[in-house]
């Protein structure tokens, strides 16, 4: 009876000396357990150490020596298989005959199930983390990584036990896409919506990290998946692709291009501000030449198209933003957008209060002119210009009233002003020298335009003059007829006159008509029509 109350005695002060121990460490006194780890250590089995980069290299390096020596070896192998080891960066998987030598000799063991998954587990892991479409890739390794997934594909049914199978397995089984040549499809019309729980759900089970092919091929497909769509249907997923090529910045050439391409093939090519936003912020400006590479992931047609776009946004900007005097910037407005499409240049003189960091209105303004603006010297500090270069003229307009537009006929002199420079003067007529207006009155070089009515009841508007010597462009005409919603019938088609006919949605007025007077088109009142005799 001593002896069984020693023993429970003893047994108390051990519970006692746990607790306090216990209390220690949840307090974050963790060293009272150390000796208590040596001595479980030496007690417990050896597990096997961790396949640590240094034996799997060990192991690459036999295997290329002696080939191989044990499963155990083979499993380090699947492992590593797409290490980098030594100068020349050699990877097993972009070895033709030894990677096969590997799936082969793995393959032979696929009866013995549990040994056996676990080189499929590491084969699996690498065949999510090695993109065989890197650009640094060499060549073998497109062709053994479509060889690694025949392989997973054709063994899957192999990994399976009767008792217990972890739920990689159970994933992998739900979701056998990921193993086909297209494993995204399923989830790209998905993400579009904004669902990816499906998505997200297989890589938690299957341990896909953010670095594995399988994002970009997610953000991919799902611009796969929005291009296939009708017109309207699609552009409802312009903004959540561009969401989605954002967030995954490496897949955003690809992505935008296929994006671009499609919508250059709507039937309604109408301004998409978030498209052309998001375009120019990360290719810059389409028609400079140092964003000239960037461009070449989509189509001329494409880049045209935002091109366009752009500058009919740095037109109105500059007149809503920089000018004065609404009514006549709204006329300024309508004529030069008939010629946006024409402009192989456009440039911008600021005078310094569009440098003000304080207006948020000018920095927005700069921003989306990057590379195209120049410091203005000599006016003053709300005079700003705009400089846009067609085939025949440079045409200059100022921001405050009183200044008259400048044409400049390219092909009879030099231009006086260097658009290489990051400042450019005003200049004067009467000075000559170098200048936005330093050309003056020296015809055919330069012509000078007042926005000034005539006429005893200023019935001959400006737009008549601007409108002749601008001349009538197919461009222009096309814009003229989407803007005031008439009909171009173009001479070939009657065989004589060319005409533009008015139609139900048609609204036009005074202002219209001076274009088309200065185009050299008259009224018709039996047709209802302007016309023009054809070429």
């Amino acid at each position: 009876m001593n002896a069984l109350n020693e023993l429970q005695h003893k047994m108390a002060i051990k519970n006692e000396a746990t607790i306090a121990a216990l209390t220690r460490v949840l307090s974050g006194s963790k060293d009272i357990l150390k000796p208590e780890i040596q001595a479980l250590g030496e007690w417990s089995p050896k597990l096997p150490p961790a396949s640590s980069p240094d034996r799997i290299l060990v192991a690459l390096r036999e295997f290329i020596d002696n080939g191989f020596s044990s499963l155990s070896h083979a499993r380090l192998l699947c492992n590593g298989c797409i290490l980098s080891l030594g100068d020349s960066n050699y990877r097993l998987i972009e070895d033709t005959n030894r990677f096969i030598n590997l799936l082969e000799y793995v393959g032979n063991y696929y009866k013995q199930t549990r040994p056996f998954r676990r080189c499929y587990r590491r084969l699996l892991n690498a065949y999510f983390l090695y993109d065989p479409q890197g650009a640094i890739l060499k060549k073998n390794g497109v062709s053994n990584a479509e060889k690694l997934r025949h392989f997973l594909s054709e063994h899957q049914t192999d990994i399976k036990t009767p008792d217990f199978n972890p739920d990689w397995i159970a994933a992998l089984a739900d979701h056998k896409n990921l193993l086909t040549d297209n494993p995204c499809a399923r989830y790209g019309l998905e993400a579009l919506h904004g669902d990816r729980s499906a998505f997200n759900d297989i890589c938690k089970r299957l341990e896909i990290i953010d670095t594995s092919w399988l994002i970009g091929r997610l953000v991919l497909s799902a611009c796969d998946a929005a291009v296939e769509q009708n017109d309207d249907e699609f552009k409802d997923y312009v903004i959540p692709l561009i969401s989605l090529l954002e967030e995954h910045p490496l897949y955003l050439n690809v992505g935008l291009g296929k994006l671009l391409n499609r919508y250059i093939e709507s039937s309604d090519l109408s301004i998409n501000i978030n498209l052309r936003e998001f375009a120019v912020k990360f290719w810059g400006n389409p028609w400079l030449p140092q964003y000239k590479d960037n461009w070449q992931h989509c189509t001329k047609a494409a880049r045209d198209m935002i091109t366009g776009w752009l500058k009919r946004h740095l037109l109105r900007e500059f007149f809503s933003i920089l000018s004065q005097d609404e009514a006549a910037n709204t006329r300024r407005v309508d004529f030069w957008e008939l010629y946006c499409e024409d402009p192989q240049g456009m440039y911008f003189a600021l005078g310094s209060a569009a440098y003000n960091q304080n207006n948020d209105r000018f920095k927005a303004f700069m921003d989306d002119a990057k590379g195209l603006c120049r410091v203005l010297n000599g006016g003053t500090k709300d005079l700003h210009g705009l400089i846009m270069q067609f085939n025949q003229f440079d045409v200059i307009e100022f921001s405050l009233q009183g200044n008259s537009t400048y044409f400049y006929a390219t092909q009879h002199g030099k231009r006086p002003y260097n658009l290489q420079n990051s400042s450019i003067d005003i200049g004067s007529p009467s000075k000559g020298g170098e200048g936005l207006k330093a050309g003056g009155d020296n015809a055919p070089f330069s012509v000078r335009r007042r926005h000034a009515d005539t006429g005893i009841d200023k019935s001959d508007k400006w737009e008549k003059e601007f409108a002749k010597v601008m001349g009538a462009t197919s461009s222009a005409i096309q814009e003229f007829c989407r803007k005031y919603k008439c009909d171009h019938v173009p001479a070939s088609l009657t065989g004589s006159n060319e005409w533009i006919m008015q139609t139900k949605s048609t609204k036009w007025g005074k202002l219209q008509f001076a274009v088309l007077f200065g185009w050299g088109f008259l009224w018709s009142v039996d047709k209802k029509g302007w016309y023009r005799a054809g070429n």
